[in-house]
């Protein structure tokens, strides 16, 4: 351990963690700004409809965090929402942290670009919901910082020979998969990091790695069991590896690992690439591109105050170590979902964050040649920086499109029992319990209630084709206790008109609304609908929503 404690340091450096915060807290303002996104849609429904008791009788298949949940409901009353954006700052803040730091730990002669792995940690390219708070933050991320904190506190404790550490480093470990499954994947990836990775860039200790690796998975291993047996997953077998391991999962187990191993090392950079783009009339996109220059100059500053670390250089240091932690992190994700190309997906890459960010950007550097580095990780700098913007922009424009569709469906409400609403176009609404949070955020509580609104796939297989008989099936919606029952009083479609909206009746002839309903095609916003994030392939056993 006289090699590890001389060369690594736990304490993170002041300037990338004024840095880190000061990029997370931009994007949790951008969440505020763009609330609610994705999943916190549902949440929002779930707390205004039902209170903090909700948000624990609704999320039984997670008993530790449903806990968490209603307890924080209950501390901070109408101010959850701030928690959760501040939940959100703290918690991304600490991911990059962490990378920064494992990054020291495994290219100890190239621990000045640290700054860079963190900031592609927390950047939208390989995960793409940062702007996801509470359904992400407090699910996901939380219980992720733990595992990785369990590693690095492990490994500082066995540096300082501290028992106590230890423990502690397992603790986390155990809390974090009691958490959310999140941590299972996470905690297969830092034992393969111990045994393999570690040993590569500290060598003479491979028994004592391989000592901490099996105690992390039997912890883990334990820990899950425990969580099965407390959790109610009757509504969720997607996630229930007792009911999700069967032929077809296995069949498809290997296209779905080497597509999430390819989106998480290289694809996602390729992508986020491609969405560079710099248009005359397009404010936004020179701004992206501005911002990207900005991110690059304070990265440039920060490099220049940080010399090299004199150490030999880890071009010897393998890394197929690191690919193999990789690996292990994705093989849980592979064989329990099949691969989706959604943005929402890849919070399932969380696990294996940190240590992938690591082995691209460690690659990249082994691959080029030294006078080269520098321009690499810059290019990489501007790479986030574009993401950052285009990412909170794209998610603020879609709710102002969200609110004015909410302005024109309040005004068409049947004046007494449920309103079904079926959205146009897929890339607008993607699934209902989204859309339905998102264009109520601004009603009242008994006004939401009344209203439900479908995406154009779950509208026709309720309703069936709008130009048939109309359908007087009852609905019978149920989304984690948030529930609308009962025939609709008044079925609308909702489509894009000119810079706005309208909306008309389901059934007729598609194009005017049916003589005699009183409801009329409401006026533009001057807002314009544009694509959204995509929508979940059928039939791959996910729910659009990943609930």
């Amino acid at each position: 351990m006289k090699e590890l404690a001389e060369h690594w340091r736990f304490r993170p450096r002041w300037v990338e963690t004024v840095f880190l915060l000061l990029v997370c807290s931009a994007l949790a303002a951008a969440a505020a700004g763009a609330f609610p996104t994705l999943d916190d849609a549902y949440l929002n429904l779930l707390l205004r409809e039902h209170g903090p008791q909700g948000l624990f009788v609704g999320h039984q298949d997670r008993p530790v965090l449903a806990i968490l949940l209603r307890d924080a409901a209950s501390t901070f009353g109408s101010q959850f929402w701030t928690f959760a954006f501040l939940a959100n700052v703290v918690l991304w803040t600490t991911l990059g942290i962490q990378t920064c730091i494992l990054w020291r730990m495994m290219m100890p002669a190239w621990s000045q670009y640290a700054i860079v792995a963190g900031l592609l940690a927390v950047a939208p390219i390989v995960v793409r919901i940062q702007l996801v708070t509470a359904t992400v933050t407090l699910f996901g991320v939380l219980s992720v910082v733990q595992v990785y904190g369990g590693l690095l506190t492990l490994v500082g404790a066995l540096a300082r020979n501290s028992r106590g550490g230890v423990a502690l480093g397992l603790l986390l470990c155990a809390l974090g998969v009691l958490l959310t499954e999140y941590a299972v994947a996470a905690s297969c990836c830092v034992a393969v990091l111990l045994v393999f990775a570690f040993t590569e860039v500290y060598r003479g200790e491979r028994r004592l790695f391989l000592r901490c690796a099996l105690a992390i998975l039997a912890i883990a291993v334990l820990s899950y069991v425990f969580f099965l047996v407390i959790s109610d997953l009757g509504d969720r077998p997607e996630v229930d590896p007792r009911q999700r391991l069967d032929r077809h999962a296995i069949e498809g187990f290997p296209f779905s690992l080497l597509t999430s191993l390819w989106q998480v090392l290289v694809g996602s950079y390729g992508t986020s690439l491609g969405r560079i783009v710099m248009e005359r009339d397009s404010v936004s996109s020179v701004a992206a591109v501005a911002f990207g220059l900005a991110i690059v100059a304070a990265v440039s500053w920060i490099l220049r105050r940080k010399g090299a670390a004199g150490l030999p250089d880890p071009r010897r240091i393998r890394m197929l170590p690191l690919f193999a932690a990789v690996v292990a992190g994705i093989v849980p994700v592979a064989l329990m979902r099949p691969y989706s190309p959604i943005d929402f997906a890849t919070r399932f890459y969380l696990p294996v964050l940190p240590t992938a960010v690591v082995l691209t950007l460690g690659a990249l550097l082994w691959c080029v040649k030294p006078r080269f580095r520098l321009v690499s990780v810059l290019s990489l700098a501007f790479l986030a920086g574009t993401a950052l913007f285009s990412d909170s922009f794209d998610d603020w424009r879609h709710q102002r499109r969200m609110d004015a569709a909410g302005r024109v469906i309040r005004a068409a409400l049947a004046p007494e029992g449920l309103t079904a609403v079926v959205v146009s176009s897929e890339k607008l609404c993607e699934a209902p319990d989204w859309c339905t949070g998102q264009v109520t955020r601004a009603w009242s509580v008994d006004d939401e209630k009344r209203v439900w609104v479908f995406d154009p796939l779950e509208g026709r297989r309720h309703f069936g084709d709008r130009h048939g008989a109309p359908s007087t099936q009852p609905l019978d919606v149920d989304v984690r206790t948030v529930r609308r029952v009962g025939v609709p009083s008044r079925v609308l479609w909702l489509e894009p008109d000119g810079h706005g909206f309208r909306v008309e009746p389901y059934y007729g002839n598609g194009i005017e609304p049916t003589p005699g309903t009183g409801i009329e095609p409401t006026p533009g916003t001057g807002i314009e609908p544009t694509p959204g994030k995509g929508i979940e392939p059928a039939g791959n056993g996910i729910e659009p929503s990943g609930r």
